[in-house]
C-alpha cells in the first residue's frame, strides 16, 4: 500500500491515506499518529511525501521507504528509503537516490540535504543537465545553493551517454547555474583515455552566451589520420576582438595547435589564423 504525506504552511499540517482502502476498513496505528506543526513549504509551496510505507515518529521525524519521494516545487527527490526531520527540515535518504529539477537531475547512494538552505551532500554522484546537454560524476557532490553545485574529483563531457570518447577531469568543479559558469581545478582534458592538455585553473560556460572558456569539442575520424578530436578555448577580450586556440588531436599524427584571432572595426572586419610551426595572415574586408 501506498502513502501520502502534505506537509503545509498553515494549520492543516500533514495528511495521509491509504490508497485503495475501503472507507471502513480499519487504519493501522502508525497511519493514526499526529504529526506537529511543520514550517517547511514556506514559499515553495507544499511539500508532499510519498511512498510505500510512510510513519511518523513522534511527532519529530517522518520515515519514508519503499519507492520514497520527496516533492516540493520544481523539486523531486527520490529513494529507497527517506527520513525527514521537522524541526530542522534535514532530509537524508539513501538507495538509489535521485534530485530532478527543471535543468537536469542527480543520482548517487546517499543524500543530506537542508530543505530550508538548498544545501548538502551526495556521495558518488552522476550528473545531467539536459539544457546544456552536458553530463558527468563525482566522488562527492556539496550542494551550496538551488542552483550552486562543487563536485570534487569530477568528470564532464557533452559526448551523448554511452560515449566518453572526450572527458574534462578535474579535482574540482564549480558549476554556478546563476551565472552559467563552469569552473574547474586542476584539469586535465582526455581523448580515448589520453591526457593532452592540462591547467590548473579554467572557467568555461554552460550555455551558448559568448564567454571565456572552454568550447564544445569536434570529434572525427579519417582513412589517413584516424580518430581526431578537437578542444576549441576561447578567449572573449572585448567587444570587437576575440580569439579561439584549439588544440587538435589526430591519431596518426600527433597534437596541433589552430589558433585565430578575430577583429572588428567600424567600416572593416579581419582574422588572422596561424598554427603550431607557420604564421597564415587572412583578412577579410567588409563591405
Amino acid at each position: 500500500m501506498r502513502y501520502r504525506f502534505f506537509l503545509l504552511s498553515f494549520p492543516v499540517l500533514f495528511a495521509y491515506a491509504q490508497l485503495g482502502q475501503a472507507q471502513d476498513e480499519p487504519q493501522p496505528k502508525k497511519a493514526e499518529q499526529a504529526v506537529k506543526k511543520s514550517s517547511v513549504a514556506k514559499s515553495e509551496g507544499p511539500t508532499v511525501i510519498t511512498a510505500d510505507t510512510v510513519e511518523a515518529k513522534q511527532g519529530k521525524a517522518l520515515e519514508a521507504t519503499g519507492a520514497a519521494e520527496l516533492r516540493r516545487g520544481d523539486q523531486v527527490f527520490q529513494a529507497d528509503h527517506l527520513l525527514f526531520l521537522q524541526e530542522s527540515n534535514e532530509l537524508f535518504a539513501d538507495g538509489a537516490v535521485r534530485i530532478e529539477e527543471k535543468s537536469g537531475a542527480m543520482t548517487g547512494p546517499s543524500l543530506k540535504f537542508n530543505l530550508d538552505s538548498n544545501t548538502g551532500e551526495m556521495a558518488q554522484p552522476s550528473f545531467t543537465f539536459t539544457d546544456s546537454k552536458v553530463r558527468g560524476k563525482a566522488e562527492v557532490l556539496h550542494i551550496e545553493g538551488k542552483q550552486q553545485f562543487t563536485f570534487e574529483g569530477a568528470s564532464y563531457t557533452s559526448c551523448p551517454p554511452g560515449n566518453d570518447d572526450w572527458l574534462l577531469k578535474m579535482g574540482e568543479l564549480e558549476l554556478d547555474r546563476n551565472t552559467q559558469i563552469g569552473t574547474a581545478y586542476h584539469a586535465r582534458i582526455e581523448f580515448m583515455g589520453v591526457p593532452f592538455v592540462y591547467t590548473p585553473w579554467m572557467n568555461f560556460p554552460l550555455n551558448d552566451q559568448r564567454r571565456s572558456g572552454l568550447l564544445g569539442p569536434t570529434l572525427g575520424n579519417t582513412s589517413k589520420g584516424g580518430r581526431e578530436i578537437s578542444v576549441p578555448i576561447y578567449w572573449n577580450i572585448a567587444p570587437n576582438y576575440d580569439a579561439t586556440f584549439t588544440p587538435h588531436t589526430i591519431e596518426k599524427r600527433g597534437v596541433l595547435y589552430d589558433n585565430e584571432f578575430r577583429y572588428m572595426g567600424n567600416s572593416y572586419t579581419g582574422k588572422i589564423e596561424f598554427g603550431l610551426d607557420s604564421l597564415k595572415p587572412s583578412y577579410q574586408e567588409a563591405a
